[in-house]
């Protein structure tokens, strides 16, 4: 990989990070929307009772973070297979 690439790569992956932390310490107040429907399911039905209770209970910080390593580690598949095809279709010899 060239300087210039590595220096591109550096950049992107910094600005990743600050948005990440961004987004998980600038977005209190907010709720999922698994808290949104929950909400308005108990609005509309008050006697409704779940029938099913999580796991694990985390906190509104931890949920964030979650989500974002989550689409972190999505955006990272996607990135592997997308160099994976390019990297094959550029080995292949012209017809």
């Amino acid at each position: 990989m060239a300087k210039r690439s590595w220096g591109e790569a550096a950049v992107i992956l910094v600005g990743s990070v600050v948005v990440i932390a961004a987004s998980v310490v600038l977005a209190d107040g907010r709720t999922g929307t698994d808290e949104s429907a929950r909400a308005v399911v108990e609005a509309e039905q008050p006697a409704y009772v779940p029938w099913a209770a999580p796991v694990r209970t985390n906190t509104p910080k931890q949920e964030r973070a979650l989500f974002v390593l989550q689409g972190g580690l999505g955006a990272a598949g996607l990135a592997m297979a997308v160099w994976a095809l390019h990297r094959m279709r550029s080995r292949r010899a012209p017809d």
